[in-house]
C-alpha cells in the first residue's frame, strides 16, 4: 500500500469516527444543562457585569454556583472581559454558540498551520485522532472553557519564535498569559532553554503595551484586585479529583501548595538551562516545549481535567518528530502516556491525567538523556580520532 493509499484510508477512518462518534458526542455534551456551558456562563455573567458597570470579580447575578462568598466565578485577569461584554449583548444561547465557533475555529486553524509546517500526513493523522478521541476536549466543549484559545496562542508563539519572529511570539504569549496567567511560565522555554534574555525584554514591552491599551476598557484597579484578592485564592489548589495536578494532594495547607508549585517549576527551569546547551539536537525544541506545558499542568494549583487540551498539539508534534527516529519503546510509552493524558476520569481511577503526565515526562526525559549521551560519545570519538591523526 503506497503513501497515497495510507492517506486516503486514514482520512476515511477519521471521517467515520467524526461522523459517527465525535460530532454526536460533541453536540450532546454541548447541550448538557446544570447550567448550559457552566464556565462560559461565568464569562458571560462577567461580561454582563462589565456592561452594567459592576465589579465582575464580585457580581454573579445570584448564581447558585459560586467560587466563594462575595466573589463571582470569573477567576482570570480582566483583559478579556470587554470581549465577553460584547458576547453578553447577545442572548445566552446565541453567545454560547458563537463562543463555540470562535474557539474551535482558532484551534483548528492552529492545527492546520502546524500541519502546513510539518508537511507530513502522519501529523494530520496523529493530531486529528488525538483531538477527536480526547475526553478533555469534550469537557472543554461541555463547559465552554477558554483553554483551546490559550493553547493555540502558545503554540503559535512557539512557531513564530522558531521562524525568527520574536516580537510576534512575545505578543502571542503575552495575550495567552493575560487570558489565563500560567502560560507566563512558558518563558522557561523561551528565555532559559533558548538562553535568549532579549525575549524577556520583548515580553515585558508586549505585556506593558497590551495592558496600557486595555486600560481605557479595564481600569488598573481591576488588575490590582485580581493580583491581590483572586490570584492568591486559586493558587491554593483544590483536592477535587478533577484537579489533575500534583498540588491537589496537598491543597489548602497554608503555604505548602505555593511552595511545592514554586519548587517544581524552579527545578524544571534549572534542567531547561542545562538542556539549552543541546538545543540544536534533533527534536529538542519540540520536546522541551512540550515538557514545559506538562510541568505547568503538573505543578499548577489547579489543572482541571479539561485543561489537558494543552497537550493536544504539542504531543502530536513530539510524536511525529520521534516516530521515525526514536526506539519503538519510546514511541510506545509516549502513546500509553498520551492515552492516559486524554482519558476520561472515573472514580476508581481519578488520577489518569496525572499518571499520563508523569509517564510522558519520564519518557521524554529518557529520550533527552539518551540523545545527550550519544552526542557526548560522538564528540569523544571525534576527539580521539583527531588525536590519532
Amino acid at each position: 500500500m503506497g503513501k497515497k493509499h495510507y492517506i486516503l484510508f486514514s482520512t476515511f477512518i477519521i471521517v467515520l469516527i467524526m461522523w459517527n462518534y465525535w460530532i454526536p458526542q460533541a453536540r450532546q455534551v454541548f447541550n448538557i444543562t446544570r447550567p448550559l456551558n457552566v464556565d462560559f456562563y461565568a464569562y458571560y455573567t462577567a461580561g454582563r457585569a462589565y456592561n452594567d458597570g459592576l465589579d465582575f470579580y464580585k457580581e454573579n447575578y445570584g448564581s447558585d454556583v459560586e467560587r466563594k462568598p462575595g466573589y463571582s466565578r470569573y477567576i482570570y485577569p480582566p483583559t478579556m472581559v470587554p470581549f465577553f461584554g460584547l458576547l453578553a449583548k447577545f442572548s445566552y444561547d446565541a453567545a454560547r454558540k458563537l463562543w463555540l465557533l470562535i474557539y474551535l475555529s482558532i484551534y483548528f486553524a492552529t492545527s492546520l498551520l502546524v500541519i502546513y509546517k510539518f508537511k507530513k500526513w502522519e501529523y494530520f493523522l496523529i493530531n486529528t485522532l488525538i483531538t477527536i478521541l480526547s475526553s478533555p476536549l469534550l469537557f472543554q466543549i461541555r463547559l465552554g472553557q477558554v483553554d483551546l484559545i490559550v493553547t493555540s496562542l502558545v503554540v503559535c508563539s512557539f512557531m513564530a519564535y522558531n521562524c525568527k519572529h520574536k516580537w510576534t511570539s512575545a505578543l502571542l504569549l503575552t495575550t495567552a498569559a493575560l487570558i489565563k496567567v500560567n502560560p507566563l511560565l512558558f518563558l522557561i522555554y523561551f528565555i532559559i532553554f533558548n538562553r535568549d534574555i532579549s525575549y524577556f525584554a520583548r515580553y515585558i514591552i508586549s505585556t506593558a503595551g497590551v495592558v496600557l491599551l486595555s486600560l481605557p476598557f479595564t481600569p488598573l484597579p481591576l488588575y490590582v484586585e485580581y493580583i491581590i484578592k483572586v490570584l492568591p485564592d486559586i493558587s491554593n489548589g483544590w483536592n477535587h479529583f478533577f484537579n489533575q495536578s500534583l498540588i491537589r494532594f496537598i491543597a489548602n495547607n497554608s503555604m505548602l501548595p505555593q511552595t511545592a508549585s514554586a519548587l517544581g517549576i524552579l527545578c524544571f527551569a534549572v534542567i531547561a538551562w542545562f538542556l539549552g546547551k543541546y538545543k540544536e539536537t534533533y527534536a529538542f525544541q519540540e520536546v522541551v516545549f512540550c515538557m514545559n506545558g506538562l510541568i505547568i499542568l503538573l505543578f499548577s494549583g489547579i489543572a482541571w481535567h479539561w485543561t489537558y487540551v494543552w497537550t493536544l498539539i504539542p504531543l502530536s508534534m513530539v510524536i511525529v518528530k520521534l516516530i521515525d527516529y526514536a526506539q519503538f519503546k519510546t514511541v510506545l510509552f509516549l502513546v500509553v502516556g498520551t492515552i492516559l493524558l486524554q482519558a476520561q476520569l472515573v472514580t476508581l481511577f481519578s488520577a489518569a491525567n496525572i499518571l499520563g503526565n508523569i509517564i510522558v515526562l519520564g519518557t521524554l526525559a529518557i529520550y533527552l538523556k539518551t540523545q545527550i549521551s550519544l552526542s557526548a560519545n560522538s564528540h569523544n570519538l571525534v576527539s580521539r580520532q583527531e588525536a590519532v591523526f
